[in-house]
C-alpha cells in the first residue's frame, strides 16, 4: 500500500519529492492480482486480519507472513501488540485498506521523480515479479534481496540503507557529472 500512496502523492504534488523508494511494490494494471497479493496468503491474511480475536497470535500471523526473520521475533510481536493496543484498527477500516488497495490504478505515465525500487525475493505476500514488472515499465533500478520476505527493513535493514546510500550516491554524481 505504501508505493500507491507514494505514487499518488508524486502525481498530485510532483514537486514535493524528488526520490523515492518503493519496496515490494505491487501495483494494478501493472501485474495480475495473483502476484499483487500471492494466493497462497488468502486464507492466512484474512484469519488475521478479520477474524482472529488474540492479539497476539494475529501479529504472530502477520510476523509470518511478512518476514523471514527470527531474530527479535518475539520483541518485535510483543511491540506490535502494544501498538495495536495504543492505536486499535478497526476491521472496517482494515477493509477499506484492502480494496482501495485492490482498485487502485497506477497511472501509466513514468512519474518525473527519481524512484529506487527494492525487494524481497522470498516475499510470501507479494511475489517479487511485481516490482520487476514496474522497473520494466518506467525503467527504474532494482535491487532484489535474495532471501528477505515481505518486510524489507525487518528482514535486511542493513542491506536497504546499503542499497538507498549507494544509489542516492550515484544518481548525485550523475547531476554533478
Amino acid at each position: 500500500m505504501g508505493a500507491m500512496v507514494t505514487l499518488d502523492w508524486l502525481n498530485r504534488y510532483p514537486r514535493e519529492i524528488h526520490k523515492a523508494v518503493l519496496m515490494s511494490a505491487s501495483l494494478r494494471g501493472v501485474s495480475p492480482f495473483y502476484q499483487r497479493l500471492c494466493p497462497s496468503s488468502y486464507r492466512r491474511l484474512l484469519y488475521a486480519m478479520l477474524l482472529c480475536r488474540d492479539l497476539r497470535h494475529r501479529e504472530a500471523l502477520i510476523f509470518e507472513l511478512t518476514s523471514n526473520s527470527n531474530q527479535k521475533r518475539d520483541a518485535i510481536i510483543d511491540c506490535w501488540c502494544d501498538s495495536a493496543r495504543r492505536h486499535p484498527i478497526t476491521r472496517r477500516n482494515i477493509l477499506r485498506q484492502l480494496f482501495a488497495a485492490a482498485r487502485y490504478r497506477v497511472l501509466q505515465q513514468k512519474p518525473d521523480t527519481e524512484i529506487l525500487l527494492l525487494a524481497g525475493l522470498a516475499d510470501a505476500l507479494v511475489n517479487p515479479q511485481c516490482s520487476q514488472d514496474l522497473a520494466k515499465l518506467w525503467r527504474y533500478p532494482l535491487e532484489i534481496h535474495a532471501t528477505a520476505g515481505h518486510d524489507l527493513p525487518l528482514d535486511a535493514a542493513d542491506w536497504c540503507c546499503d542499497k538507498i546510500v549507494n544509489w542516492c550516491n550515484q544518481t548525485k554524481s550523475l547531476l554533478t557529472n
